[in-house]
């Protein structure tokens, strides 16, 4: 597949039946290629899920010009005045071989720097996991040590860089394992 050149449009969660829609295409590719239950989300379900609205609320829609516009890929995401979190990101399984959630995590960090944010949030780091080992790659990490009671600063714990090497993968598992660009490397927490 030729590397596309994706439009990113940032906004609020919206929720229509192309949102709906690729979140089914995606799921779909999950339950066959990974085993995961399947699951089908009605409009007020995506609501609930992804869109419900806070202050902070954000997606990244991309869109693939080339094939008439079409919203290929769809990041939910916080945005704070401090960092923007990643949460949750879906995509049409026919472009897995754009590393999308690599792509989105890069756009992530464009847009901390952009915006003068010192932080993105990738969430939680499962190496057995392949949806999540991925994140192994960025760099730098930190981990919250204990949990800190609401009047307690919290206190964080620069993690080396963890090598994951090459584990043994599924043929179908797009996900990326390669060391991650530079740029990501004084953002990613």
């Amino acid at each position: 597949m030729r590397r596309p050149s994706l439009r990113i449009e940032v906004g609020k969660p919206v929720i229509d039946e192309a949102r709906l829609q690729l979140f089914h295409t995606w799921q779909r590719d999950r339950v066959a290629v990974r085993g995961w239950e399947s699951s089908h989300l009605s409009l007020q379900d995506y609501f609930m899920r992804f869109a419900f609205p806070t202050s902070v609320a954000r997606e990244i829609a991309y869109y693939d010009d080339a094939a008439d516009g079409r919203l290929v890929m769809l990041s939910i995401c916080d945005e704070t005045p401090q960092a923007w979190s990643a949460v949750f990101c879906f995509y049409d399984p026919a472009y897995a071989a754009i590393s999308p959630g690599i792509a989105n995590i890069l756009t992530l960090v464009d847009l901390a720097r952009a915006g003068g944010r010192s932080f993105v949030y990738l969430g939680y780091c499962v190496l057995e996991c392949p949806s999540l080992r991925y994140k192994a790659a960025f760099h730098a990490q930190d981990l919250l040590v204990g949990l800190p009671a609401d009047d307690e600063v919290p206190r964080w714990q620069r993690l080396p860089r963890i090598s994951i090497g090459a584990p043994a993968r599924d043929p179908n598992d797009t996900m990326d394992s390669r060391p991650s660009p530079s740029s990501s490397d004084t953002l990613a927490r």
